[in-house]
């Protein structure tokens, strides 16, 4: 079980976030408040909330095992989030803002007057908010699942119960500055853990060079990281298993999806002002930053640390009469298990089978989302060190799924039913309604936190996919194109969504269709992309132009 003093530490830090949530509700009454923090909150607070939103618990968590297993092709993700972060706040959120529209679906709805173009909008924000929120369930009860030595779906509804009670009570202004607590919180608890590691290994603090810090005989960081990971029958790091045409489209549908991604453009509405809104942007990539030229380096070495260890002085394995504490520790959440399948009376840890990011090992098997903990608990760091990278990820989770589910359930309030059904709902009953929205995302999200598609960077991943093919497209044409117009939209949308929904039905129900793809889902969401821009385009210009006061309003909204 879990020493007193961790259990009590990591109870207090929950105990802050639920208090501090709860007060917020007498800050977030009206309807302002509620929808977009009464536009009152400053640049570098919004930017501090933009990144706790940002820094969920996939980047805590699941960056670091990914890095382990899959190599350089980990990096892609970070690239690929960054690159849309930038593209969101130079080509989209300057016009948005002056568009007036906090919200994906509202955007659509004004600008191609057309309520079934909204209604697809809207299921797309609640499907990317499902898998975001799977992942952030899943990386909280990955980590009560450890602490409490419970098995991870009875983690997984303790999860659930704390991000109802955090989450639905409360409004975005209250969420705001409650994420403006948590980034504070995610930096001291994931750069604690990494400067003790990087001290413990290289004798340096700074953990953002770590991959080229030398240890003794070893060589640098990385060339030591490499060679253990050669020898437990990896690839090489910077070998890849993705075409190069796979990893433009995986990079291009992160960019795309990160720049549609409807809980990230309406934070930008929290300022008063576009240039403000600028500014957020400004300060948001600086917390990231910092964040992420952390990782690579704390993953190099703890990874390093890990495979040294599981080899034993004489390379052949662990001893299965003397597990180390941690496996011990791990098998109750059954996310780590081992068998000596030859009974030689020794645990070998080799990848020898295809590469997968769900399971992965010989006679040894771990999940990679777990490596993040494993590794301090491999490098035998103080019981408080690795309490507080646990509590990070919960503070990640909580800030990640807060913000989606707001955000997810005011566009079925809102946008959906307010705007396109049912005009006549008070602000009342509007706001019932998004609370029990969010009550019916957390339920239906918590099914794909117990049954995963894959790792919580994979489940993740599909919400992106979503974003990027399906929402991203209608977005840069209603900023770009006055000729572009509500039937080629609809038509592309609709393409783009069918396809996607396709491809992840066919994935869970493993249909054989899929034996004629031999790419990745990426690269299938890369295609729905295309396919949306091109049939928006085609249907559009096939088609009666919209009139001129359409025309001009969309003109007026790129005028400086």
């Amino acid at each position: 079980m879990l020493p007193e003093h961790l259990l009590y530490t990591l109870l207090a830090l929950i105990s802050v976030f639920v208090i501090y949530a709860v007060y917020s509700l007498s800050q977030g009454h009206s309807s302002t408040q509620f929808y977009m923090a009464g536009g009152r909150v400053s640049p570098m607070t919004n930017g501090a909330a933009i990144a706790a939103d940002w820094i969920s618990a996939v980047t805590f968590l699941s960056l670091i095992g990914c890095l382990v297993v899959v190599g350089q092709d980990a990096l892609l993700y970070m690239l690929g989030w960054s690159a849309g972060f930038v593209l969101l706040v130079l080509l989209l959120i300057p016009y948005l803002r002056r568009f007036g529209q906090a919200t994906v679906p509202g955007f659509m709805l004004k600008r191609y007057q057309s309520r079934w173009i909204c209604v697809i909008a809207v299921i797309t924000s609640v499907l990317i908010a499902l898998f975001y929120l799977a992942a952030q369930l899943r990386g909280m009860g990955i980590v009560f699942s450890r602490f409490l030595q419970v098995p991870i779906t009875t983690a997984i509804v303790f999860a659930v119960i704390l991000l109802i009670f955090y989450a639905v009570m409360g409004g975005v202004k209250g969420v705001t500055y409650t994420q403006v607590i948590q980034y504070s919180v995610l930096i001291f608890t994931f750069m604690v853990p990494a400067f003790f590691i990087s001290f413990q290994v290289t004798g340096q603090f700074l953990p953002q060079g770590l991959p080229f810090a030398e240890v003794g005989e070893q060589g640098s960081v990385f060339h030591w990281f490499e060679r253990l990971r050669v020898d437990a029958g990896f690839d090489a790091f910077v070998s890849t298993n993705l075409l190069w045409f796979e990893k433009g489209l995986l990079v291009l549908l992160l960019a795309c999806g990160t720049a549609a991604l409807p809980h990230l453009i309406m934070r930008f509405f929290s300022v008063g002002t576009p240039r403000e809104a600028r500014l957020s942007g400004g300060w948001a990539l600086l917390f990231i930053g910092f964040f992420y030229t952390a990782i690579p380096g704390v993953g190099m070495v703890g990874g390093a640390q890990f495979l040294h260890s599981v080899k034993e002085y004489d390379g052949e394995g662990l001893y299965a009469a003397a597990m180390p504490d941690w496996v011990d520790r791990w098998q109750a959440s059954g996310l780590v298990s081992w068998q000596d399948h030859n009974d030689d009376g020794r645990i070998l840890y080799k990848q020898t089978d295809e590469l997968s990011m769900s399971q992965f090992g010989s006679e040894l098997s771990l999940d990679p989302d777990v490596m993040a903990i494993v590794f301090l608990e491999v490098a035998a760091l103080p019981s408080w060190v690795i309490a507080l990278l646990a509590s990070g990820a919960l503070a990640a989770a909580l800030a990640s799924a807060t913000g989606v589910l707001m955000v997810a359930s005011i566009s079925v309030s809102r946008d959906l039913m307010k705007k396109c059904f049912m005009p006549q709902m008070t602000d009342r009953q509007s706001l019932h309604l998004v609370r029990w929205s969010s009550l019916g995302l957390v339920i239906l999200s918590s099914v794909l936190a117990v049954f995963p598609l894959g790792s919580l960077i994979e489940t993740l991943a599909i919400g992106f996919i979503f974003s990027g093919a399906v929402l991203f497209p209608a977005l840069v044409c209603g900023v770009y194109s006055e000729r572009i117009h509500a039937k080629g939209v609809f038509v592309g949308m609709s393409l783009a969504f069918m396809l996607v929904l396709g491809f992840v039905i066919a994935t869970i129900l493993s249909h054989p269709v899929l034996l004629h793809w031999s790419y990745s889902f990426a690269t299938f969401g890369g295609v729905a992309l295309l396919v949306n821009f091109l049939a928006s385009w085609l249907v559009s210009y096939l088609t009666p132009a919209p009139d001129n006061s359409t025309q001009q309003v969309v003109a007026k909204m790129r005028v400086t």
